[in-house]
Protein backbone atom coordinates (compact mmCIF):
# COMPACT_ATOMS: atom_id res chain seq x y z
CA UNK A 1 0.00 0.00 0.00
CA UNK A 2 1.26 3.21 -1.02
CA UNK A 3 1.58 6.14 1.94
CA UNK A 4 2.95 10.11 1.61
CA UNK A 5 5.34 10.15 4.21
CA UNK A 6 6.55 14.54 3.57
CA UNK A 7 6.48 17.33 0.98
CA UNK A 8 8.24 20.23 0.76
CA UNK A 9 6.37 23.50 -1.00
CA UNK A 10 8.75 26.59 -2.12
CA UNK A 11 7.01 29.67 -4.25
CA UNK A 12 3.54 28.11 -4.96
CA UNK A 13 0.64 30.75 -4.24
CA UNK A 14 1.39 32.17 -0.71
CA UNK A 15 4.30 30.36 0.26
CA UNK A 16 7.45 32.55 0.03
CA UNK A 17 10.04 31.47 -2.84
CA UNK A 18 12.90 32.11 -0.52
CA UNK A 19 11.98 29.38 2.02
CA UNK A 20 11.39 25.78 1.88
CA UNK A 21 8.61 24.77 3.84
CA UNK A 22 8.25 21.08 4.29
CA UNK A 23 5.05 19.34 5.52
CA UNK A 24 5.37 15.73 7.22
CA UNK A 25 2.25 13.74 6.97
CA UNK A 26 2.10 11.56 10.46
CA UNK A 27 0.32 8.02 10.06
CA UNK A 28 -2.15 6.76 10.25
CA UNK A 29 -4.22 10.20 9.75
CA UNK A 30 -3.17 13.73 9.22
CA UNK A 31 -5.45 16.74 9.42
CA UNK A 32 -4.90 20.13 7.90
CA UNK A 33 -6.16 22.86 10.13
CA UNK A 34 -5.97 26.69 9.43
CA UNK A 35 -7.43 29.85 8.93
CA UNK A 36 -8.70 31.57 5.37
CA UNK A 37 -6.13 32.09 2.93
CA UNK A 38 -3.19 29.73 5.22
CA UNK A 39 -2.56 27.31 2.03
CA UNK A 40 -4.46 24.46 3.15
CA UNK A 41 -6.20 23.94 -0.56
CA UNK A 42 -2.84 24.80 -1.51
CA UNK A 43 -1.26 21.74 -0.04
CA UNK A 44 -3.90 19.69 -1.58
CA UNK A 45 -2.91 21.53 -4.55
CA UNK A 46 0.25 21.15 -4.82
CA UNK A 47 -0.14 16.97 -3.75
CA UNK A 48 -2.19 16.85 -7.07
CA UNK A 49 -0.18 18.81 -8.77
CA UNK A 50 3.17 16.53 -7.66
CA UNK A 51 1.24 13.06 -8.17
CA UNK A 52 -0.66 13.88 -11.28
CA UNK A 53 0.80 17.22 -13.15
CA UNK A 54 -2.23 18.82 -13.31
CA UNK A 55 -2.76 22.60 -11.96
CA UNK A 56 -6.11 23.82 -9.94
CA UNK A 57 -8.98 25.23 -11.83
CA UNK A 58 -9.04 29.07 -12.33
CA UNK A 59 -4.63 28.88 -12.34
CA UNK A 60 -4.62 30.92 -15.32
CA UNK A 61 -1.83 28.36 -17.08
CA UNK A 62 -0.21 28.16 -14.04
CA UNK A 63 0.25 32.03 -13.92
CA UNK A 64 -1.62 32.43 -10.82
CA UNK A 65 -0.78 29.26 -9.26
CA UNK A 66 3.81 30.47 -8.57
CA UNK A 67 4.18 33.11 -6.07
CA UNK A 68 3.43 36.53 -7.97
CA UNK A 69 6.65 38.08 -8.58
CA UNK A 70 4.70 41.94 -8.25
CA UNK A 71 4.09 40.95 -4.61
CA UNK A 72 7.77 39.64 -3.91
CA UNK A 73 9.14 42.75 -6.01
CA UNK A 74 11.02 40.56 -8.63
CA UNK A 75 10.98 39.71 -11.92
CA UNK A 76 11.83 36.01 -11.44
CA UNK A 77 10.14 33.10 -9.37
CA UNK A 78 11.19 29.57 -9.27
CA UNK A 79 9.04 27.39 -7.51
CA UNK A 80 9.37 24.09 -6.73
CA UNK A 81 7.21 21.13 -5.06
CA UNK A 82 8.95 18.00 -3.90
CA UNK A 83 7.22 15.23 -2.35
CA UNK A 84 8.47 11.73 -0.52
CA UNK A 85 6.36 8.92 -0.31
CA UNK A 86 6.41 4.77 -0.54
CA UNK A 87 5.38 3.28 -3.37
CA UNK A 88 3.42 0.00 -3.39
CA UNK A 89 6.75 -1.84 -2.75
CA UNK A 90 7.29 0.10 0.09
CA UNK A 91 10.65 2.04 -1.59
CA UNK A 92 10.97 5.27 -0.74
CA UNK A 93 10.67 7.85 -3.77
CA UNK A 94 11.03 11.40 -3.73
CA UNK A 95 8.99 13.12 -6.87
CA UNK A 96 10.70 16.86 -7.86
CA UNK A 97 8.45 19.66 -10.24
CA UNK A 98 10.26 22.64 -10.66
CA UNK A 99 8.78 26.02 -12.65
CA UNK A 100 9.61 29.63 -13.20
CA UNK A 101 7.27 32.26 -13.45
CA UNK A 102 8.44 35.68 -15.45
CA UNK A 103 7.16 39.00 -15.57
CA UNK A 104 7.73 40.80 -19.12
CA UNK A 105 7.54 44.04 -20.12
CA UNK A 106 3.91 45.33 -20.26
CA UNK A 107 3.35 43.32 -17.08
CA UNK A 108 2.80 39.98 -18.82
CA UNK A 109 3.78 36.37 -16.91
CA UNK A 110 5.23 33.70 -18.45
CA UNK A 111 5.76 30.24 -16.85
CA UNK A 112 7.88 27.60 -17.86
CA UNK A 113 8.32 24.33 -16.42
CA UNK A 114 11.94 23.65 -15.51
CA UNK A 115 12.47 20.10 -14.48
CA UNK A 116 10.99 16.97 -13.29
CA UNK A 117 12.36 14.05 -12.16
CA UNK A 118 11.61 10.77 -9.94
CA UNK A 119 14.32 9.68 -7.70
CA UNK A 120 14.09 5.93 -6.38
CA UNK A 121 16.21 3.00 -4.76
CA UNK A 122 17.82 0.45 -6.81
CA UNK A 123 16.39 -2.79 -4.72
CA UNK A 124 20.39 -4.36 -5.98
CA UNK A 125 22.77 -1.69 -5.34
CA UNK A 126 20.77 0.71 -2.92
CA UNK A 127 22.23 3.86 -5.14
CA UNK A 128 19.60 6.35 -5.90
CA UNK A 129 18.56 6.60 -9.61
CA UNK A 130 17.11 9.15 -10.97
CA UNK A 131 14.72 9.42 -13.99
CA UNK A 132 13.75 12.88 -15.69
CA UNK A 133 11.00 13.70 -17.78
CA UNK A 134 12.72 13.78 -20.99
CA UNK A 135 13.22 10.07 -20.10
CA UNK A 136 9.60 9.01 -19.43
CA UNK A 137 6.41 10.02 -18.51
CA UNK A 138 6.03 11.59 -15.20
CA UNK A 139 2.58 12.33 -15.03
CA UNK A 140 2.17 8.39 -15.38
CA UNK A 141 4.62 6.93 -13.71
CA UNK A 142 3.98 8.84 -10.02
CA UNK A 143 0.32 6.74 -10.56
CA UNK A 144 1.59 4.11 -11.42
CA UNK A 145 4.42 3.72 -8.41
CA UNK A 146 1.55 4.85 -6.22
CA UNK A 147 -0.44 1.87 -7.29
CA UNK A 148 -3.68 4.08 -8.04
CA UNK A 149 -4.69 5.79 -11.66
CA UNK A 150 -4.35 9.59 -12.48
CA UNK A 151 -8.16 9.86 -12.68
CA UNK A 152 -8.44 8.29 -9.30
CA UNK A 153 -5.60 10.72 -8.00
CA UNK A 154 -7.63 13.99 -9.62
CA UNK A 155 -11.17 13.44 -9.42
CA UNK A 156 -11.52 11.45 -5.57
CA UNK A 157 -8.06 11.49 -3.60
CA UNK A 158 -6.57 15.36 -4.25
CA UNK A 159 -10.11 16.90 -5.97
CA UNK A 160 -10.32 20.04 -5.10
CA UNK A 161 -12.75 21.91 -3.71
CA UNK A 162 -13.82 23.88 -6.75
CA UNK A 163 -14.29 20.61 -8.53
CA UNK A 164 -15.34 18.32 -5.62
CA UNK A 165 -19.31 18.73 -6.97
CA UNK A 166 -18.50 17.05 -10.16
CA UNK A 167 -20.48 13.98 -9.38
CA UNK A 168 -23.60 16.39 -9.52
CA UNK A 169 -22.80 17.55 -13.38
CA UNK A 170 -23.74 16.91 -16.50
CA UNK A 171 -24.02 13.29 -17.61
CA UNK A 172 -21.70 13.09 -20.25
CA UNK A 173 -19.22 14.16 -18.21
CA UNK A 174 -20.11 11.95 -15.15
CA UNK A 175 -19.75 9.14 -17.04
CA UNK A 176 -16.46 9.90 -18.57
CA UNK A 177 -15.23 10.93 -15.16
CA UNK A 178 -16.61 7.75 -14.08
CA UNK A 179 -14.69 5.54 -16.88
CA UNK A 180 -11.74 7.19 -16.36
CA UNK A 181 -12.24 5.85 -12.62
CA UNK A 182 -13.19 2.70 -13.34
CA UNK A 183 -11.18 2.05 -16.36
CA UNK A 184 -14.37 0.89 -18.02
CA UNK A 185 -13.28 1.73 -21.74
CA UNK A 186 -9.96 -0.62 -21.42
CA UNK A 187 -11.93 -3.70 -19.41
CA UNK A 188 -14.57 -3.39 -22.43
CA UNK A 189 -12.19 -2.81 -25.07
CA UNK A 190 -9.83 -5.52 -23.29
CA UNK A 191 -13.03 -8.10 -22.63
CA UNK A 192 -14.20 -7.69 -26.40
CA UNK A 193 -10.71 -8.92 -27.75
CA UNK A 194 -10.63 -11.41 -24.88
CA UNK A 195 -14.18 -12.89 -26.11
CA UNK A 196 -12.53 -12.20 -29.76
CA UNK A 197 -9.44 -14.39 -28.95
CA UNK A 198 -11.81 -17.23 -27.33
CA UNK A 199 -14.27 -17.03 -30.19
CA UNK A 200 -11.34 -18.15 -32.50
CA UNK A 201 -9.67 -20.57 -30.47
CA UNK A 202 -13.05 -22.35 -30.21
CA UNK A 203 -13.05 -22.44 -34.06
CA UNK A 204 -9.36 -23.03 -33.91
CA UNK A 205 -10.55 -26.14 -31.34
CA UNK A 206 -13.37 -27.00 -33.38
CA UNK A 207 -11.62 -27.54 -36.75
CA UNK A 208 -8.72 -29.36 -35.02
CA UNK A 209 -10.91 -31.66 -33.22
CA UNK A 210 -12.90 -32.40 -36.21
CA UNK A 211 -9.15 -33.29 -38.27
CA UNK A 212 -8.05 -35.26 -34.77
CA UNK A 213 -11.97 -37.34 -35.11
CA UNK A 214 -11.51 -37.61 -38.85
CA UNK A 215 -8.04 -38.53 -38.90
CA UNK A 216 -8.96 -41.41 -35.89
CA UNK A 217 -11.85 -42.93 -37.78
CA UNK A 218 -9.67 -43.05 -40.97
CA UNK A 219 -6.57 -44.80 -38.80
CA UNK A 220 -9.79 -47.46 -37.06
CA UNK A 221 -11.43 -47.56 -40.33
CA UNK A 222 -7.49 -48.80 -41.94
CA UNK A 223 -6.86 -50.73 -38.51
CA UNK A 224 -9.68 -52.37 -38.91
CA UNK A 225 -9.22 -53.16 -42.91
CA UNK A 226 -5.86 -54.37 -42.33
CA UNK A 227 -7.55 -56.90 -39.40
CA UNK A 228 -9.99 -58.49 -41.39
CA UNK A 229 -7.31 -58.51 -44.27
CA UNK A 230 -5.21 -60.57 -41.80
CA UNK A 231 -7.97 -62.80 -40.02
CA UNK A 232 -9.64 -63.71 -44.10
CA UNK A 233 -6.10 -64.87 -45.27
CA UNK A 234 -5.98 -66.94 -42.23
CA UNK A 235 -9.66 -68.00 -42.71
CA UNK A 236 -8.81 -68.74 -46.39
CA UNK A 237 -5.48 -70.70 -45.12
CA UNK A 238 -7.18 -72.80 -42.89
CA UNK A 239 -10.64 -73.13 -44.76
CA UNK A 240 -9.26 -75.91 -47.20
CA UNK A 241 -7.46 -78.23 -44.27
CA UNK A 242 -10.96 -77.74 -42.56
CA UNK A 243 -12.76 -79.21 -45.35
CA UNK A 244 -10.74 -82.31 -45.02
CA UNK A 245 -11.33 -82.53 -41.65
CA UNK A 246 -15.14 -81.61 -41.90
CA UNK A 247 -15.60 -84.60 -44.28
CA UNK A 248 -13.66 -87.05 -41.94
CA UNK A 249 -16.25 -85.48 -38.84
CA UNK A 250 -19.59 -85.84 -41.39
CA UNK A 251 -18.38 -89.42 -41.62
CA UNK A 252 -17.70 -89.89 -38.53
CA UNK A 253 -21.04 -88.50 -37.48
CA UNK A 254 -22.66 -90.55 -39.59
CA UNK A 255 -21.65 -94.00 -37.79
CA UNK A 256 -22.37 -92.03 -34.76
CA UNK A 257 -25.86 -91.13 -35.87
CA UNK A 258 -26.65 -95.15 -37.29
CA UNK A 259 -25.05 -96.63 -33.66
CA UNK A 260 -27.72 -93.68 -31.59
CA UNK A 261 -30.96 -94.84 -34.05
CA UNK A 262 -30.19 -98.33 -33.10
CA UNK A 263 -30.24 -97.32 -29.45
CA UNK A 264 -32.96 -95.04 -29.85
CA UNK A 265 -34.98 -98.21 -31.05
CA UNK A 266 -33.28 -100.42 -28.13
CA UNK A 267 -34.72 -97.80 -25.95
CA UNK A 268 -38.29 -97.53 -27.17
CA UNK A 269 -38.24 -101.39 -27.20
CA UNK A 270 -37.45 -101.09 -23.32
CA UNK A 271 -39.86 -98.16 -22.64
CA UNK A 272 -42.56 -100.41 -24.16
CA UNK A 273 -41.62 -103.23 -22.10
CA UNK A 274 -41.55 -101.25 -19.13
CA UNK A 275 -45.10 -99.75 -19.85
CA UNK A 276 -46.13 -103.32 -19.93
CA UNK A 277 -44.30 -104.53 -16.82
CA UNK A 278 -46.52 -101.45 -15.30
CA UNK A 279 -49.90 -102.09 -16.41
CA UNK A 280 -49.27 -105.78 -15.34
CA UNK A 281 -48.54 -104.36 -12.00
CA UNK A 282 -51.29 -102.55 -11.82
CA UNK A 283 -53.33 -105.55 -12.79
CA UNK A 284 -52.05 -107.08 -10.27
CA UNK A 285 -53.10 -104.66 -7.57
CA UNK A 286 -56.25 -104.43 -8.50
CA UNK A 287 -56.78 -107.93 -8.83
CA UNK A 288 -55.45 -108.86 -5.71
CA UNK A 289 -58.05 -106.07 -4.02
CA UNK A 290 -60.84 -107.42 -5.78
CA UNK A 291 -60.32 -111.04 -4.68
CA UNK A 292 -59.02 -109.39 -0.90
CA UNK A 293 -63.03 -107.80 -1.30
CA UNK A 294 -64.70 -110.95 -2.58
CA UNK A 295 -63.27 -113.18 0.61
CA UNK A 296 -66.21 -115.05 2.18
CA UNK A 297 -64.75 -116.94 4.91
CA UNK A 298 -61.13 -117.21 6.83
CA UNK A 299 -58.72 -119.86 6.33
CA UNK A 300 -59.12 -122.54 9.14
CA UNK A 301 -55.69 -123.61 8.59
CA UNK A 302 -53.24 -123.97 11.41
CA UNK A 303 -51.25 -121.40 12.72
CA UNK A 304 -48.40 -122.83 11.57
CA UNK A 305 -49.54 -123.45 8.17
CA UNK A 306 -50.77 -120.08 8.15
CA UNK A 307 -46.86 -118.66 9.81
CA UNK A 308 -45.59 -120.52 6.85
CA UNK A 309 -47.80 -119.08 4.12
CA UNK A 310 -47.17 -115.76 5.89
CA UNK A 311 -43.28 -116.09 5.65
CA UNK A 312 -43.59 -117.45 1.97
CA UNK A 313 -45.75 -114.63 1.03
CA UNK A 314 -43.39 -111.55 2.84
CA UNK A 315 -40.81 -113.30 0.81
CA UNK A 316 -42.16 -113.45 -2.02
CA UNK A 317 -43.36 -109.80 -1.84
CA UNK A 318 -39.76 -108.86 -1.04
CA UNK A 319 -38.60 -110.38 -3.63
CA UNK A 320 -40.90 -108.83 -5.87
CA UNK A 321 -40.34 -105.23 -4.62
CA UNK A 322 -36.55 -105.66 -5.20
CA UNK A 323 -37.37 -106.46 -8.91
CA UNK A 324 -39.36 -103.24 -9.39
CA UNK A 325 -36.95 -101.29 -7.59
CA UNK A 326 -33.84 -103.24 -10.16
CA UNK A 327 -36.86 -102.75 -12.90
CA UNK A 328 -37.07 -98.50 -11.94
CA UNK A 329 -33.55 -97.82 -11.55
CA UNK A 330 -33.41 -99.65 -14.78
CA UNK A 331 -35.79 -97.81 -16.42
CA UNK A 332 -34.03 -94.14 -14.69
CA UNK A 333 -30.46 -95.06 -16.17
CA UNK A 334 -32.61 -96.25 -20.11
CA UNK A 335 -34.27 -93.15 -19.68
CA UNK A 336 -31.02 -90.43 -18.80
CA UNK A 337 -29.29 -92.65 -21.37
CA UNK A 338 -31.91 -91.59 -23.94
CA UNK A 339 -31.83 -88.04 -23.44
CA UNK A 340 -27.78 -88.35 -23.36
CA UNK A 341 -28.32 -89.64 -26.57
CA UNK A 342 -31.44 -87.11 -28.21
CA UNK A 343 -29.07 -84.43 -27.05
CA UNK A 344 -25.94 -86.02 -29.09
CA UNK A 345 -28.14 -86.69 -31.91
CA UNK A 346 -29.08 -82.86 -32.52
CA UNK A 347 -25.73 -81.87 -31.85
CA UNK A 348 -24.41 -84.51 -34.62
CA UNK A 349 -27.32 -82.86 -36.97
CA UNK A 350 -26.75 -79.48 -36.37
CA UNK A 351 -22.62 -80.30 -37.15
CA UNK A 352 -24.17 -82.30 -39.84
CA UNK A 353 -26.17 -79.56 -41.33
CA UNK A 354 -22.97 -76.68 -40.85
CA UNK A 355 -21.28 -79.24 -42.56
CA UNK A 356 -23.18 -79.67 -45.38
CA UNK A 357 -23.63 -76.36 -45.72
CA UNK A 358 -20.04 -75.64 -45.92
CA UNK A 359 -19.22 -78.44 -48.35
CA UNK A 360 -21.69 -77.03 -50.96
CA UNK A 361 -19.92 -73.29 -50.63
CA UNK A 362 -16.83 -75.24 -51.22
CA UNK A 363 -18.09 -77.38 -54.10
CA UNK A 364 -19.85 -73.69 -55.79
CA UNK A 365 -16.72 -72.50 -55.61
CA UNK A 366 -15.17 -75.24 -57.27
CA UNK A 367 -17.25 -74.76 -59.80
CA UNK A 368 -17.24 -70.95 -60.05
CA UNK A 369 -13.48 -72.05 -60.74
CA UNK A 370 -14.09 -74.48 -63.65
CA UNK A 371 -16.34 -72.29 -65.00
CA UNK A 372 -13.54 -69.27 -65.25
CA UNK A 373 -11.19 -71.05 -66.59
CA UNK A 374 -13.11 -72.69 -68.73
CA UNK A 375 -13.66 -68.97 -69.96
CA UNK A 376 -10.10 -68.78 -69.88
CA UNK A 377 -10.37 -71.79 -72.77
CA UNK A 378 -12.65 -70.10 -74.40
CA UNK A 379 -11.18 -66.82 -75.04
CA UNK A 380 -7.61 -68.20 -75.50
CA UNK A 381 -7.92 -71.53 -77.40
CA UNK A 382 -4.60 -71.64 -77.73
CA UNK A 383 -4.44 -72.80 -74.07
CA UNK A 384 -6.06 -76.19 -75.19
CA UNK A 385 -9.12 -78.20 -74.37
CA UNK A 386 -10.85 -78.19 -71.26
CA UNK A 387 -10.72 -81.52 -69.56
CA UNK A 388 -13.70 -83.38 -69.54
CA UNK A 389 -13.35 -83.63 -65.82
CA UNK A 390 -13.33 -79.89 -65.04
CA UNK A 391 -16.02 -79.59 -67.74
CA UNK A 392 -18.46 -81.82 -66.00
CA UNK A 393 -17.47 -80.11 -62.48
CA UNK A 394 -18.28 -76.55 -64.67
CA UNK A 395 -21.32 -77.84 -65.87
CA UNK A 396 -22.76 -79.70 -62.82
CA UNK A 397 -22.84 -75.75 -61.34
CA UNK A 398 -22.17 -76.60 -57.43
CA UNK A 399 -24.79 -79.64 -57.25
CA UNK A 400 -23.10 -83.11 -56.62
CA UNK A 401 -19.83 -81.90 -57.07
CA UNK A 402 -16.69 -83.44 -54.72
CA UNK A 403 -15.01 -81.24 -52.49
CA UNK A 404 -11.73 -83.92 -52.93
CA UNK A 405 -12.13 -85.00 -56.47
CA UNK A 406 -8.29 -85.69 -57.86
CA UNK A 407 -9.08 -85.67 -61.22
CA UNK A 408 -10.34 -82.17 -60.88
CA UNK A 409 -8.07 -80.71 -58.83
CA UNK A 410 -5.27 -82.15 -61.67
CA UNK A 411 -7.30 -80.88 -64.97
CA UNK A 412 -7.83 -77.23 -62.68
CA UNK A 413 -4.09 -77.69 -62.21
CA UNK A 414 -3.14 -78.86 -66.06
CA UNK A 415 -5.54 -75.87 -66.99
CA UNK A 416 -3.58 -73.76 -65.03
CA UNK A 417 0.00 -74.52 -65.84
CA UNK A 418 -0.58 -74.55 -69.89
CA UNK A 419 -2.20 -71.05 -69.31
CA UNK A 420 0.91 -69.51 -67.39
CA UNK A 421 3.00 -71.20 -70.19
CA UNK A 422 1.02 -69.24 -72.40
CA UNK A 423 1.64 -66.40 -70.43
CA UNK A 424 5.19 -66.66 -70.55
CA UNK A 425 5.20 -67.61 -74.37
CA UNK A 426 3.28 -64.45 -74.59
CA UNK A 427 5.46 -62.03 -72.67
CA UNK A 428 8.46 -63.47 -74.41
CA UNK A 429 6.23 -62.21 -77.70
CA UNK A 430 5.50 -58.92 -76.58
CA UNK A 431 9.39 -58.02 -75.36
CA UNK A 432 10.80 -59.37 -78.67
CA UNK A 433 8.37 -57.56 -80.38
CA UNK A 434 9.02 -54.62 -77.90
CA UNK A 435 12.73 -54.67 -78.67
CA UNK A 436 12.41 -54.81 -82.54
CA UNK A 437 9.91 -51.90 -82.39
CA UNK A 438 12.11 -49.85 -80.83
CA UNK A 439 15.24 -50.38 -83.49
CA UNK A 440 12.91 -49.83 -86.15
CA UNK A 441 12.12 -46.48 -84.15
CA UNK A 442 15.73 -45.55 -83.71
CA UNK A 443 16.64 -46.54 -87.62
CA UNK A 444 13.52 -44.46 -88.32
CA UNK A 445 14.20 -41.44 -86.45
CA UNK A 446 17.92 -41.73 -87.96
CA UNK A 447 16.48 -41.02 -91.13
CA UNK A 448 14.57 -38.85 -89.64
CA UNK A 449 17.02 -36.55 -88.88
CA UNK A 450 19.31 -37.34 -91.79
CA UNK A 451 16.31 -36.00 -93.75
CA UNK A 452 15.76 -32.47 -91.77
CA UNK A 453 19.21 -32.20 -91.46
CA UNK A 454 19.07 -32.35 -96.07
CA UNK A 455 16.26 -30.42 -95.57
CA UNK A 456 17.62 -27.73 -93.70
CA UNK A 457 20.53 -27.63 -95.73
CA UNK A 458 18.50 -27.04 -99.02
CA UNK A 459 16.60 -24.16 -97.19
CA UNK A 460 19.51 -22.53 -96.52
CA UNK A 461 21.28 -22.88 -100.00
CA UNK A 462 17.73 -21.27 -101.40
CA UNK A 463 18.10 -18.42 -98.98
CA UNK A 464 21.59 -17.81 -99.93
CA UNK A 465 20.46 -18.00 -103.67
CA UNK A 466 17.68 -15.39 -103.32
CA UNK A 467 20.00 -13.44 -101.20
CA UNK A 468 22.21 -13.40 -104.51
CA UNK A 469 19.75 -12.76 -106.86
CA UNK A 470 17.86 -10.07 -104.86
CA UNK A 471 21.50 -8.35 -104.61
CA UNK A 472 22.21 -8.78 -108.51
CA UNK A 473 18.79 -7.46 -109.06
CA UNK A 474 18.97 -4.06 -107.42
CA UNK A 475 22.47 -3.70 -108.39
CA UNK A 476 20.90 -3.66 -112.10
CA UNK A 477 18.06 -0.92 -110.67
CA UNK A 478 20.96 0.91 -109.77
CA UNK A 479 23.13 1.11 -112.62
CA UNK A 480 19.72 1.40 -114.89
CA UNK A 481 18.60 4.82 -112.51
CA UNK A 482 22.36 5.94 -113.25
CA UNK A 483 22.08 5.76 -116.64
CA UNK A 484 18.93 7.37 -117.13
CA UNK A 485 20.42 9.98 -114.25
CA UNK A 486 23.66 11.17 -116.49
CA UNK A 487 24.42 12.35 -119.72
CA UNK A 488 27.06 9.95 -120.93
CA UNK A 489 28.81 9.58 -124.37
CA UNK A 490 28.57 7.12 -126.86
CA UNK A 491 31.25 5.50 -125.92
CA UNK A 492 30.16 5.48 -122.23
CA UNK A 493 26.87 4.32 -123.24
CA UNK A 494 27.95 1.27 -125.48
CA UNK A 495 30.47 0.11 -122.63
CA UNK A 496 27.72 0.37 -119.97
CA UNK A 497 24.89 -1.46 -122.40
CA UNK A 498 28.08 -4.25 -122.83
CA UNK A 499 28.72 -4.55 -119.31
CA UNK A 500 24.87 -4.36 -118.55
CA UNK A 501 24.48 -7.32 -121.76
CA UNK A 502 27.27 -9.20 -119.63
CA UNK A 503 25.31 -8.97 -115.72
CA UNK A 504 21.89 -10.11 -118.11
CA UNK A 505 23.89 -13.35 -119.97
CA UNK A 506 25.22 -14.05 -116.18
CA UNK A 507 22.40 -13.69 -114.63
CA UNK A 508 20.43 -15.90 -117.44
CA UNK A 509 23.00 -18.58 -117.29
CA UNK A 510 22.43 -18.75 -113.46
CA UNK A 511 18.40 -18.92 -113.80
CA UNK A 512 18.73 -21.45 -116.40
CA UNK A 513 21.06 -23.69 -114.44
CA UNK A 514 17.54 -24.76 -112.83
CA UNK A 515 19.21 -24.03 -109.64
CA UNK A 516 15.86 -22.44 -108.22
CA UNK A 517 14.20 -25.01 -109.55
CA UNK A 518 16.54 -27.88 -108.46
CA UNK A 519 16.51 -26.75 -104.99
CA UNK A 520 12.77 -26.67 -104.76
CA UNK A 521 12.62 -29.94 -106.21
CA UNK A 522 14.74 -31.30 -103.75
CA UNK A 523 13.50 -29.56 -100.99
CA UNK A 524 9.72 -31.04 -102.14
CA UNK A 525 11.62 -34.17 -102.11
CA UNK A 526 13.07 -34.28 -99.10
CA UNK A 527 9.65 -32.91 -97.41
CA UNK A 528 8.16 -36.17 -98.76
CA UNK A 529 10.41 -38.20 -97.26
CA UNK A 530 10.25 -36.79 -94.11
CA UNK A 531 6.42 -37.37 -94.31
CA UNK A 532 7.02 -41.22 -95.08
CA UNK A 533 9.36 -41.19 -92.57
CA UNK A 534 7.25 -39.93 -89.96
CA UNK A 535 4.25 -42.52 -91.07
CA UNK A 536 5.95 -45.21 -90.56
CA UNK A 537 7.33 -44.32 -87.31
CA UNK A 538 4.08 -43.66 -86.05
CA UNK A 539 2.75 -47.37 -87.06
CA UNK A 540 6.19 -48.46 -85.50
CA UNK A 541 5.05 -46.52 -82.35
CA UNK A 542 1.20 -47.87 -82.21
CA UNK A 543 2.59 -51.52 -83.29
CA UNK A 544 4.99 -51.17 -79.91
CA UNK A 545 1.84 -50.06 -77.94
CA UNK A 546 -0.19 -52.32 -79.21
CA UNK A 547 2.42 -54.97 -78.01
CA UNK A 548 2.60 -53.56 -74.63
CA UNK A 549 -1.10 -53.61 -73.94
CA UNK A 550 -1.51 -57.16 -74.80
CA UNK A 551 1.80 -58.02 -72.73
CA UNK A 552 -0.18 -56.47 -70.05
CA UNK A 553 -3.20 -57.97 -70.20
CA UNK A 554 -1.23 -61.33 -70.11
Amino acid sequence: MCSIDKMLIKGIRSFSPDNDHAIVFPKPLTLIVGRNGAGKTTVIECLKMATTGELPPSARAGQAFIHDPKVADVTEVKAQIKLRFRDVRKQPCVVTRSFQLTQKSGGKLEKKDLDQVIQTLDEKTGERVSVSRKCADINATVPDMMGVSKAILENVVFVHQEDSNWPLGESANLKKKFDEIFSATKYTKALEHINKLKKDQAISIKEFKLKVETLRVQKDHAVRIKTQHEENSSKAAVLSQRMVELGRTIAEAQRVISTCDGDIVGLRSLAVEHGKLEARRETIISENARKYGNLSHVLEDGLEALQEIYETYNDRVVTQKHDLEAHDRQSTDLLNQLGALKERRERDVRLHGKSTAESEAQAKRLSDRAKNLAEIVGQHPEIGPLPPDLAAVAAANGAGATIDDPAAVAAAEEVRGRAHSRLKQLAAAAANLRAKNRREDDAAGAEVDIASRALAAAEESMRLRNEQRNAKRARADEVSADLSALSVSDASVAELKQRMAGAERDFEDRRCAGTSANVAAEIEAKAEEVIALERKLAKLRSEAAAAAAAGGKA
